[in-house]
């Protein structure tokens, strides 16, 4: 697909993609005539790569969802989280000789534009705000890490999960939440199973702490969660 092309179908997806923030559109054109790339379309239930592979490139989605997922010798797989149309993965190894860490599978039929190591290394070089980009990229991620990190300190699930929403609390700036994502991904998340995190969250709404609808959660008493923290 030639790159007019690409930004035609596609262009809603570039302009809001993390990578080409603050790049006006004649520039993301600019940068796609003279880019090597690919894209790679996926079809649902396959896997993109395996974890101990090694992928040297950025992938942007441009439709479809994306899990990535930890896979255990037993068999049992977790989703460590759900990627969609705009989001990115690989970035973390386009700068390690490291092997994968997890394995990334389609959830959906997925259009992948894959833009290889060598590639990245040239276009961080010619255009300082993809690089700017590229290291808020993987500086959120890192940030996001130690995140999951403090989490695991946590002793009980009521901690974590009060951890969790006052993380989003201080995000939106809003006590009235919108959380963008399933009730089962955010068990992956706090690394719990499911129905323990509905018990959780059932007797922390019988407590008055919180409310909580479909994607929502109101958070009623900000000072006592923040307690259970110091518990």
């Amino acid at each position: 697909m030639e790159a007019k092309l690409l930004i035609n179908t596609f262009s809603p997806v570039l302009q809001h993609c993390s990578l080409f923030q603050a790049i006006p559109q004649e520039q993301i054109s600019t940068i796609l005539n003279s880019m090597v790339y690919e894209l790679l379309p996926v079809q649902r239930d396959s896997f993109i790569a395996l974890e101990g592979d090694a992928y040297r490139q950025i992938s942007i989605i441009l439709s479809g969802e994306v899990a990535i997922k930890k896979i255990y010798g037993s068999g049992k797989a977790v989703t460590v989280t759900t990627l969609r149309s705009g989001d990115i993965f690989g970035e973390l190894m386009v700068f390690t000789q490291r092997s994968l860490p997890s394995t990334v599978s389609a959830q959906t039929d997925v259009t992948l534009l894959q833009i290889p190591q060598q590639e990245v290394l040239r276009l961080c070089q010619q255009h300082p705000l993809f690089l700017q980009n590229l290291m808020r990229l993987l500086s959120d991620k890192i940030w996001m890490l130690n995140e999951k990190l403090k989490l695991l300190s946590y002793g009980s699930l009521r901690q974590k999960i009060a951890s969790f929403l006052l993380e989003y609390h201080h995000q939106q700036e809003t006590p009235d939440l919108n959380l963008p994502f399933t009730r089962q991904e955010m068990a992956d998340q706090l690394g719990v199973p499911r129905p323990s995190l509905s018990r959780e969250l059932a007797a922390m709404k019988r407590d008055g702490l919180i409310d909580y609808w479909k994607h929502h959660v109101r958070l009623l008493q900000l000072e006592k969660l923040e307690n259970i923290m110091l518990e």
